[in-house]
Order: structure tokens, then sequence, then C-alpha cells
């Protein structure tokens, strides 16, 4: 039975009990927030704390918190678990501990239940001991298990942030431009899926379509036109020009 420790309860941590808190061989010990109003949803699954002076030592600490509070964290907790893994991908191996690990989610993660065993999850240990422990408990909860360095790991963190966060703020605007024209923006989702699908089975850059591919410099400009902000309009104008340089014939 593998004993572990949950230390932050947002959206990475909240989906980590869940899905862990139902996983055979494991054990949840303890569950930590500095806020304590934040711990009650999860009383009836694991003793809760507020309090780093009550965090009782488990087999392993997984940190799910903001970046910048991974680092001091970790340095406070180092002498109560022998393995601390934390789950942020930008960030490499905190070493202040025996054995330190990385246990990175790449999802984007809500208030939305999340199946894990569709989630790839990237690996990093700073021994092979520590890696094969994290690696076994991976492997309970995903079908997607991948070994990846700490390199590696920041671009591909770089590589989900184009991939999810600006595709999102995409949608975004797509959807205030529908709402602005009394527009349904359910009208958009055949295509949004249509895009999301073909690059399974095609290179982005071959599934590319529309007017900035085309140089139909009459319909971009009409475009411009109706955009109602700067930000709006230098995006538009970025975004094609991004595309006409990839594509230059």
């Amino acid at each position: 039975m593998l004993e572990i420790c949950i230390i932050g309860t947002g959206r990475v941590g909240s989906q980590l009990v869940r899905v862990l808190s139902h996983t055979n061989s494991v054990k949840i010990t303890q569950i930590y927030n500095r806020t304590k109003t934040k711990l009650k949803a999860f009383e009836s699954i694991a003793p809760t704390t507020s309090e780093i002076s009550d965090l009782k030592s488990a087999d392993l600490a997984l940190i799910a918190v903001k970046d910048d509070a991974i680092a001091p964290l970790i340095s406070s907790i180092a002498s109560i678990f022998p393995t601390i893994a934390h789950t942020s991908g930008s960030l490499g191996l905190q070493k202040h501990g025996q054995n330190n690990a990385v246990f990175y989610p790449l999802q984007s993660f809500s208030q939305k239940e999340i199946d894990f065993n569709q989630v790839p999850l990237c690996l990093e240990a700073d021994n092979r001991e520590t890696f094969d422990t994290i690696e076994n408990l991976a492997k309970k909860i995903s079908t997607q298990v991948y070994s990846v360095t700490t390199e590696q790991r920041k671009y591909l963190h770089l590589a989900a942030v184009f991939a999810n966060n600006f595709t999102n703020q995409m949608y975004a605007m797509a959807q205030k431009i529908c709402q602005a024209n009394n527009l349904d923006f359910e009208i958009l989702h055949p295509l949004i899926q249509e895009t999301a699908t073909k690059i399974k089975t095609t290179p982005a850059i071959e599934a590319q379509t529309g007017p900035a591919l085309r140089q139909d410099t009459q319909t971009m400009q009409r475009h411009l036109k109706l955009l109602s902000t700067p930000e709006e309009k230098e995006i538009y104008s970025l975004l094609s020009r991004a595309i006409q340089n990839t594509h230059k014939l």
C-alpha cells in the first residue's frame, strides 16, 4: 500500500484526490491546503490540515500548488517525507529532500471531472528507485505514461500553452463575435471538432485553411474592418502574417 499526502486542493490537487482515493493499493493519508475553508469538501476522504506543522510522514508527498510556491514548500517539508513530487510542467526537479520527482499531468484542468485514464503523465526523478515508485503509481491511473526530462518538459509546457491556452483565447474571441451579432456559438462546434480531429491524422501545417493561406487580401481587409478593438485587429493581423510566413511559396 502506497501512502500519499496530497498538498494543494486546487484544480490539479482536487482531481488527484478524486482519482487516487479510488485507486487500489493507494491510501491518501492526509490532504493539505493553507486555506482551511478549502478543505471542507475533502474531510470525508482523508484527514485534512492547513498547518505544515501538522503534516505526518507518508511514502510520497504530491505537491499541486502554484509554481512560485513549490520551492519554499518543498524546503519546509523535506524532512517529513522521504519522497516528494511536484506536478508543475514548467519547473525542473526541486532537490531539497532525499528523493525528488516530477509527476506532471499534461491536461487542462477545470471543475469538470477528468478521465485520468487518458491523461498523459510526464515523469522525472533523480534516481531509479524514485522513478519506479512514481511510474508504478502513474500506471495505476493512466494508460499514457512518459519519461520526460526537465529540458523536454519546458518545451512541452510551452507547446501546451500554444495548443490549449492560446487556442482557448481564440474560442473566447469567436464566442464574443457570435454573441455580439446574435449568433449561436454552437454553430462553430462542428468546425472546432473537425479541426481537433483532423490533426490526429494530419500534420497541423498541412491542415491549415483560410483566407491568410489563400492570400485572400480582400477578405482579410473586410474582416479587419469588422473587428471592434485595436487589440483584436492586431491579433488577427499577427496570426495572418504567421500563417503566410509558415506557408511561403
